[in-house]
């Protein structure tokens, strides 16, 4: 049976997968967490910070080693259809664009990592309707982990050599900034709902 994700990237483009993905917190919960279970976790559709930046997607987790602290994925969508690279080896428009838009965000977080925690906090409380205390393992305190995704295209758009390519992003970057073709997200999106039928055994 064909996954919904799979079939909506058929047919549909970004804009589409951008409701799909907010209506199914549990798939970019799941592609981008430590554990890969959605579980514990907050996904922020259409987060704003600062006056000029939206992000399409803010994955939000609780560090496992200090209560209040998080890990933060900040998630770029571009086109499923869009090319990734040029034959050349050269960024796409897109991803291009894309890729100038994460190191924007990274940098004003970095200078701005109080008022980010701040909003991070009034966003969660707004979308649970309840305030957190400071003891509570729900509060934000501060950001553990930072980086930055951009999801874009199909794996079938890549050779062998733009996939080292995309591994060389990641490394340069130490893993702060990756590239995710749509399939990520049609994977984890089979995985969950393979553990829903069969309750997590």
């Amino acid at each position: 049976m064909t996954i919904g994700l799979e079939r909506l990237l058929g047919t549909k483009g970004e804009a589409a997968a951008q409701r799909y993905l907010a209506k199914h917190p549990e798939i970019l919960l799941g592609a981008f967490t430590a554990s890969g279970f959605p579980l514990g976790q907050w996904l922020l559709p259409k987060f704003r910070f600062g006056s000029d930046f939206v992000s399409d997607f803010v994955v939000l987790s609780p560090s496992c080693q200090v209560t209040g602290y998080f890990d933060v994925v900040l998630v770029e969508l571009e086109s499923p259809m869009a090319r990734i690279f040029t034959k050349q080896g050269r960024l796409g428009k897109q991803l291009n664009d894309a890729m100038r838009q994460l190191d924007e965000w990274l940098v004003w977080v970095c200078e701005n990592r109080s008022y980010f925690v701040r909003s991070l906090q009034k966003a969660i409380t707004i979308m649970t309707g309840a305030g957190f205390g400071p003891e509570s393992p729900q509060h934000v305190k501060d950001i553990l982990g930072l980086s930055a995704r951009v999801v874009i295209g199909r794996r079938s758009m890549l050779s062998s050599q733009d996939n080292k390519r995309r591994a060389a992003i990641s490394m340069i970057t130490t893993g702060q900034v990756a590239i995710v073709p749509y399939d990520r997200l049609v994977d984890t999106e089979a995985r969950l709902r393979r553990l829903d039928r069969t309750g997590g055994a």
